[in-house]
């Protein structure tokens, strides 16, 4: 039970990762406010909006200027990975808009106002403006990688270990067989053989069949005990 109790106080260690929508994530709730286009939204239907740290990609609509593409050729949204937005989308009917005004905040939303000649400006701080990511700021990220010197080889090192720990605890302790000898087999006695034959014999059919299931349950439960964990930290980690 002692060595249980460290197994799962050593995963408790492990560095918290990062997931993945917070490093490549959709826009969540989605409406700004243009003074000249009205309602802009942010996740229309085939519009598949990505926030990653070096920028945006994807289209807004609005239903006076209509698609506004933020990673047009020769420009584009920019971000600087702390959720400084910069540089220009273009809108189909209302020309270039500057998204150098527009924070994404630690929360994952959308402030300030970006500007166009023709667009005119478009406000995410209006009273029912709500434009939402799960896209985070690199710097309030939940990645805790000094708990484990080296990185991922650390993090690599350390599920090594922890899962040898596991095999270790579920496998069966060795034990020596009933009846074996104890001295070199030239120097066991007829008397002794018989004696260790009969002891051997006597072992109850059901008790060996008992110690087979125990044995392979625990392996069971220590194989999927493994999986889950592997699976976890490769879903959440890459």
């Amino acid at each position: 039970m002692k060595k249980l109790i460290l197994i799962i106080l050593s995963l408790s260690i492990f560095p918290t990762v990062a997931f993945a929508s917070m490093t490549n994530g959709t826009i969540q709730n989605s409406y700004a406010w243009g003074e000249n286009a009205g309602w802009v939204n942010f996740a229309p239907t085939g519009g598949n909006i990505s926030v990653t740290d070096s920028g945006l990609s994807g289209y807004a609509w609005d239903s006076n200027y209509g698609w506004i593409n933020l990673s047009p050729t020769g420009a584009g949204v920019t971000n600087d990975s702390e959720g400084n937005l910069s540089g220009y989308a273009w809108s189909s009917g209302g020309g270039y808009i500057n998204f150098s005004g527009v924070v994404i905040n630690s929360s994952g939303k959308f402030t300030g106002i970006a500007t166009g000649t023709t667009y005119g400006r478009l406000t995410f701080d209006c009273d029912q403006c709500n434009v939402t990511t799960d896209w985070r700021p690199a710097n309030v990220r939940p990645v805790a990688t000094h708990f484990i010197p080296g990185g991922r080889s650390g993090v690599t090192s350390e599920l090594s270990n922890v899962i040898s720990s596991i095999i270790s605890y579920f496998s069966p302790t060795p034990t020596s067989a009933v009846g074996a000898p104890t001295s070199d087999v030239g120097a066991i006695s007829t008397s002794t053989l018989a004696t260790s034959k009969i002891k051997f014999q006597s072992q109850p059919i059901s008790s060996n069949k008992e110690s087979v299931f125990v044995t392979v349950g625990k392996l069971v439960a220590g194989i999927a005990f493994i999986v889950v964990i592997i699976w976890a930290l490769v879903r959440f980690a890459f």
